[in-house]
């Protein structure tokens, strides 16, 4: 059975799809031994987490964005580490790129979580 590439499945209502779509092929990945393929799933999974993350931007749904960077920063490591491995050490400094970013997209979110804390503190 063929699923939709990542990319293809990034818009809003798509994203949750493609992650459970990445997340059947990993369960299926104990046959792969292609170190290759197995970085392009995690990098994969992990932008596709980091969109969803990126949810806060417009909607306040906070706990599931910051599981969302939690997620999305495992697999960057993971990537990270693979890309270390295979000597692909371009990509490496990009994967790093992509989590240093993703540090900066936490503290947006957690600022948002106190933003309604500290406007209520300023009234009183």
């Amino acid at each position: 059975m063929r699923h939709a590439p990542a990319a293809l499945l990034l818009a809003p209502a798509g994203a949750a799809a493609a992650a459970d779509s990445l997340n059947r092929a990993f369960a299926a990945g104990g046959r792969i031994d292609d170190q290759a393929l197995i970085f392009y799933g995690y990098l994969d999974r992990a932008d596709v987490y980091q969109r969803l993350a990126e949810r806060c931007d417009f909607e306040p749904v906070f706990e599931p964005c910051l599981e969302a960077v939690r997620l999305a920063r495992r697999d960057y490591k993971t990537a990270l580490g693979l890309a270390q491995e295979l000597g692909w050490s371009g990509v490496a400094h990009q994967v790093q790129g992509s989590l240093d970013r993703l540090g900066i997209r936490e503290q947006l979110i957690q600022s948002q979580v106190l933003l309604p804390a500290c406007s209520f503190l300023s009234v009183i």
